[in-house]
């Protein structure tokens, strides 16, 4: 009897198996050679997938109906469980056809409904997956080692993995695995392939269990004799149950004669009834690793019967890695506990929440854990979600560079490629990601929102995105979120005395209990910190390795300014510091917040401070930290101390249209100022009518006028006014838009850090003395053409440049060679997410003279033809990116020279030809990209050879 529907997996599409092409060997199968689906009730399992969802997308098999059981009285499925596709207009779409989200049903009810009201159920049937196949001896094993494990241990981050191969080792491991293994690995990619991966002590299930979750692909190679491995059969059934992609391959076996093996026929019939190895494995597990071959079997995938197969399938699978949007494990602080109970709390909330797309709030006062709850969620959920961004300190990006580039990040982490025009400006932003989110099914982290305008210009559509869509937002304040419709808000607790003790210790002793002698003392200073966790890390810190009489000093201080304010904590932490290290406290809270790390010490450095020795003081004492992009960061609480104090001292830091009001209302006298940041719009509106005593304010060595009336030129004519010596003046610069004056002339000899965007002249002036200059960042100056005449006098001292987005610069000037501690220059940095073409045709010889150079980014130069002759004379080059030169040709003799190179990125190079052999000399070469070098074909077996 012909079936009526046919089998798709909660992983993949349905597939086709006609005959092998040349193109990939994509296979589909007539509906009239497949079993009767669903199966009959005597092979019917505990959970089996379910059919393909209804869908009107361009994908094989799309329109396959559901079973009779998924569909309403109408005839048509539940809202919930009809397909969600991408936009017609989206630039990225798997096989060329709409993507769709799929089901899984358990005897007849939907998995996802069927979790929400049994939240437990699928972990456990999950987890028994790889009980069956153990002895009880590794199972009791695995049982004890995961109960051993310290409080800590639980939240540390575990290595996470991109694709997952499952193969039988005995027909394809030293083969087709290998080969796409290598492949894979070679592009950076974390790939899990066999025990090689499993790190001494792991437990194999729990080790394997993870390497499937975590990966975004999975890789089934079906061999003749793979189903005599009962190990296979069970990953594979994992892999279905994980609702993550799966390309089967089909390696010398004819996918037709797998999908009748529920019924007892085909190619593995006979290893399902071979009693040396199916013999101790119940009738039901049995019958589930069918379902899931069967499954499998229908899936679109590859034919693989000679090499030229094999090659068409290595590139159609790195062609699919390369499109999948990238996902980073988020970086978590050390010796967290009692977070566990928290994210149970937290997935619960979303569990009992009704709705088809969850938006959850997360609320507290700053130091509570919003942030590390948020982050250990996104961790354990980024992998279940095709989509996902996570957009941490929104508040102060809004503040600092406008909403619309936070749009810009928001649409490039979920994968679409958005172009310098597209977005500039929040009402463009937001019809943006309302075309492009909506039916979408997104999994969006919002990290301290502070408005609702913030939530209005981040989720323009939050009412019709796709099913199973779910947003977290973060914030100090519940009003904001009701006011803006959330009504499912986990509000943030206290640590419980247990944890309290645990996390204290662990910053005082490195360990989870007191030292003898110390009980007392430890308890006393939980009930001063009041469960509040950024209070006990500082507080842990600054009792490392100190004596009894110590913790006494300091239980008597903090225990005086701290009744309710967590300001007093934070103020002795402020005061353990010396001078020099206070200075680059302020530093921080006032101006590097989001900078890199390595920005920051070079200013330091350049201002005569011992910036690496500094900076590691200062994290030591958890005062700051960098996240996964080596990005400076500062707890709130932190930031809002430093900059109240940074406002009763000297040197000045100005930052705020504030400072100057009150300077001004004040008739305060400026001594010194050592850094002006002024990058918001309020700096640069004309102020209200200032009373008449506003022109006879008297500052050292002169007098503040009103000319201009703005808040940035207030700032320069204090600076003006003080008085003070080039050598001790300005050293900090940061401002958007306009010319550069003759008024800035005489501020810029001291300057070590400048940053202008969208300065609009052609070139810097040459009146611009720059003699002390470390950090130049001109970067969306669209009309810059170059960066200084020829005859100027160049920055000598500086190191790094930056000028991203800089559409229309044209070369660089000969005396760039004279930079000798030019470490880095970065052309179209990606600093706002988005990339550029730029119009520069060739680099002098001149440039080849920057010894120093280690990081080289010329993306997007599509008019560059060629690099200079002597390029090689970069012997201490680490980084180069061309990726985006549309022509060039080729590389000169001189290239492989670079013996110092690690990472090297040709993607988009099109008309690049060069042998392999180039690179032969380069042994730390550790990352290259080339995908669209149309030129390289042979290039991937060269660099496995090498």
């Amino acid at each position: 009897m012909p079936p009526t529907a046919r089998p798709t997996s909660a992983a993949g599409h349905v597939a086709s198996s006609l005959a092998p092409t040349a193109t990939g060997n994509l296979h589909s199968t007539a509906a009239t050679e497949a079993p009767p689906w669903p199966p009959p009730p005597a092979s019917a399992g505990p959970l089996r997938p379910a059919t393909q969802p209804y869908s009107t997308g361009g994908c094989p098999g799309s329109a396959t109906r559901p079973p009779p059981e998924l569909l309403s009285a109408t005839g048509e499925p539940p809202s919930h469980h009809r397909s969600t596709t991408q936009p017609p207009d989206s630039p990225f779409c798997l096989f060329q056809g709409g993507m769709t989200r799929n089901a899984v049903t358990l005897q007849g009810t939907c998995l996802l409904c069927f979790v929400q009201s049994n939240p437990t159920a699928m972990e456990n049937e999950i987890s028994n997956a790889f009980e069956k196949i153990l002895p009880p001896s590794a199972s009791a094993s695995a049982s004890s080692s995961s109960s051993s494990s310290s409080p800590s241990s639980s939240s540390t981050t575990k290595k996470a993995y991109d694709v997952f191969i499952n193969h039988r080792g005995t027909d394809t491991k030293e083969t087709l695995a290998a080969s796409i293994y290598h492949t894979l690995h070679v592009m950076g990619l974390q790939v899990f392939l066999d025990k090689p991966e499993l790190e001494l002590g792991d437990s194999i299930p729990s080790e394997i269990q993870k390497a499937m979750t975590t990966s975004f692909l999975h890789i089934a190679i079906l061999s003749p004799n793979y189903a005599q491995s009962p190990w296979c059969l069970a990953e594979l059934s994992f892999m279905v149950k994980t609702g993550n992609k799966i390309i089967p391959v089909f390696y010398n076996v004819d996918p037709k004669d797998i999908h009748w093996i529920c019924e007892g026929k085909g190619i593995y019939a006979d290893a399902f009834s071979n009693p040396k190895t199916m013999a101790r494995y119940t009738s039901e597990t049995l019958e589930d690793w069918k379902r899931a071959l069967q499954e499998v079997s229908y899936l679109s995938g590859y034919i693989v019967k000679n090499k030229h197969d094999e090659k068409d399938l290595l590139k159609n699978i790195v062609e699919f890695v390369l499109k999948h949007p990238e996902k980073i494990l988020l970086v978590k602080d050390k010796h967290i506990v009692g977070l566990d109970e928290a994210v149970q709390d937290f997935e619960r909330m979303i569990l009992e929440s009704s709705k088809n797309i969850k938006i959850v709030g997360i609320i507290g006062m700053g130091g509570c854990g919003k942030t590390t709850l948020a982050k250990e969620y996104y961790n354990k959920k980024i992998f279940s979600i095709y989509k996902s961004s996570y957009l941490s300190n929104i508040r102060d990006v809004a503040t600092k560079k406008d909403l619309h580039h936070t749009q810009k990040m928001m649409l490039k982490d979920l994968g679409f490629k958005v172009d310098d025009l597209s977005i500039d400006n929040v009402e463009r932003g937001k019809a943006m990601l309302a075309r492009y989110m909506k039916s979408l099914q997104v999994f969006i982290v919002l990290d301290d929102i502070d408005h609702e305008d913030q939530l209005n210009a981040l989720l323009p559509v939050s009412d019709s995105l796709g099913w199973g869509s779910i947003i977290v937002v973060t914030s100090r304040e519940s009003g904001v979120l009701t006011k803006w419709g959330i009504s499912s808000i986990y509000k943030m607790k206290t640590l419980n005395p247990e944890y309290c003790k645990q996390l204290l210790c662990w910053h005082a002793f490195l360990q989870p209990s007191p030292m003898c002698g110390f009980e007392d003392l430890v308890e006393k200073f939980m009930n001063v910190c009041r469960g509040l966790p950024l209070s006990l890390k500082i507080i842990g810190e600054l009792l490392k390795g100190k004596p009894k009489e110590y913790w006494n000093s300091l239980l008597n201080k903090v225990s005086r300014s701290l009744p309710k304010d967590l300001k007093g904590i934070l103020s002795v932490s402020f005061k353990e510091l010396d001078e020099e290290e206070q200075e680059i406290f302020l530093d921080i809270a006032c101006f590097f917040i989001g900078e890199q790390k390595s920005l920051a010490i070079a200013v330091w450095d350049a201002s005569g401070w011992s910036g690496v020795y500094s900076w590691e003081i200062l994290e030591n004492k958890c005062l700051v930290e960098v996240d996964e992009r080596n990005r400076i960061t500062m707890h709130d609480h932190l930031r809002d101390l430093g900059k109240e104090i940074a406002e009763t001292k000297p040197p000045y830091r100005l930052y705020s249209p504030r400072q100057i009001t009150n300077i001004q209302q004040q008739q305060q006298k400026i001594a010194l100022v050592r850094g002006i940041k002024g990058e918001t719009d309020e700096f640069y509106r004309p102020q209200p009518f200032q009373p008449p005593s506003y022109d006879s304010i008297e500052l050292v060595g002169g007098s503040c006028t009103n000319s201009s009336n703005t808040p940035f030129h207030d700032c320069i004519e204090l600076v003006r006014g003080s008085g003070t010596p080039p050598s001790l003046g300005l050293k900090i610069l940061a401002a958007k838009d306009g010319h550069f004056t003759e008024e800035l002339s005489a501020l810029s000899t001291g300057l070590v850090w400048l940053r202008w965007d969208n300065l609009l002249q052609r070139a810097l002036p040459s009146w611009l003395s720059l003699n002390n200059l470390r950090v130049l960042d001109l970067s969306h100056s669209l009309e810059m053409e170059q960066l200084w005449s020829d005859n100027a006098h160049p920055p000598l001292e500086l190191r790094e440049l930056n000028m991203g987005n800089i559409r229309n610069f044209l070369r660089f000037p000969r005396s760039i060679g004279r930079l000798k501690e030019l470490k880095k220059i970065s052309l179209n940095d990606f600093r706002c997410g988005v990339s550029c073409q730029v119009p520069i045709t060739s680099l002098p010889e001149e440039f080849c003279d920057l010894q120093s150079l280690e990081h080289l980014e010329l993306r997007g130069c599509h008019k560059l033809t060629s690099l200079p002759t002597n390029f090689g004379y970069l012997t201490n080059l680490r980084y180069l990116d061309l990726s985006g030169c549309l022509q060039l040709e080729e590389l000169p003799a001189s290239f492989k020279e670079l013996i110092n190179l690690q990472y090297l990125n040709l993607v988009g190079c099109t008309k690049l030809t060069f042998s392999p052999e180039i690179l032969k000399n380069m042994t730390k070469l550790e990352t290259v990209h080339f995908m669209g070098c149309m030129t390289l074909r042979d290039f991937t077996g060269s660099l496995l050879r090498k």
